[in-house]
């Protein structure tokens, strides 16, 4: 092919690259003397609109994480949380930081995920 055939071309910078690359989940692969840890994470007191919806007042998620222990999973999991409640734009969407608590911890058998996390599950207020 001749320089001459091409009609259009794209030039993708280096952070194009790399804002692709945050979006593919991370897998979770316990090494040494961790172990895979499944904790359920509710977040609650914050507003978050939603489209077509009454607005969400709370979550539920759930984060996989390596870790050493038990303590360790949850705290590991809340940082996971919230960093993500910030990374995607919640925190600037709701105007607040959610109260964040573990729900549940279970320690899997299996040495790898090829996931963090299962997303948000919202829930809005009882009327």
């Amino acid at each position: 092919m001749r320089s001459e055939d091409i009609e259009e071309f794209h030039v993708v910078s280096a952070g194009r690259w790399i804002d692709f690359f945050r979006k593919i989940p991370l897998p979770v692969l316990a090494v040494g003397n961790k172990e895979i840890y499944r904790v359920m994470v509710h977040g609650k007191d914050f507003v978050l609109p939603i489209r077509d919806s009454k607005p969400g007042v709370g979550f539920f998620t759930t984060c996989f994480v390596a870790a050493r222990d038990v303590r360790s999973a949850k705290n590991l999991a809340l940082k996971l949380t919230a960093d993500h409640w910030q990374k995607w734009g919640y925190e600037k969407i709701s105007g607040s930081t959610p109260t964040l608590e573990v729900e549940e911890v279970t320690v899997l058998v299996s040495r790898f995920r090829f996931r963090r996390g299962t997303g948000y599950t919202f829930y809005a207020a009882k009327d």
